[in-house]
């Protein structure tokens, strides 16, 4: 996940990976005000606060 990522140009944090990493596991989804930071890691987001 995190090699896609960089293959994309992105460098997440190893927090997000993991994060991520988790929640696609579970088939979870993310729940952040940080949408950028999870965009590259391919795993489904949103921001209630924005409305996604």
């Amino acid at each position: 996940m995190s090699d896609a990522a960089r293959a994309r140009g992105r460098d997440p944090g190893l927090a997000d990976v993991m994060i991520a990493a988790i929640a696609d596991v579970h088939e979870l989804t993310v729940a952040t005000r940080n949408l950028r930071h999870f965009d590259p890691l391919a795993v489904p987001c949103l921001d209630r606060l924005a409305g996604d």
